[in-house]
């Protein structure tokens, strides 16, 4: 019996341990992000296409006559 109690005892403490690991590793490293020139995790500008109205990630738009556009104009749901 003392040997069931000794092994769950173990069991527990390596279960809160490597909970307790995975919580650490999965926080964002510290630091401002913005002066080192890493984006990574930051948001990224919103845009809206002139012609249909969608939002979208600036980085999936394009300029069509100096206005914002969606990327595909075949795939805008304005479709003119």
């Amino acid at each position: 019996m003392g040997k069931i109690v000794f092994l769950a005892i173990i069991a527990v403490l390596c279960w809160v341990l490597f909970k307790g690991l995975g919580k650490k590793s999965s926080k964002p490293p510290k630091g401002d992000a913005g002066a080192s020139g890493d984006r990574t995790g930051l948001a990224e500008q919103m845009v809206k296409c002139h012609r249909c109205g969608v939002l979208m990630p600036e980085s999936e738009s394009m300029m069509l006559d100096g206005n914002v556009s969606c990327h595909d104009p075949a795939h805008c749901l304005h479709r003119a």
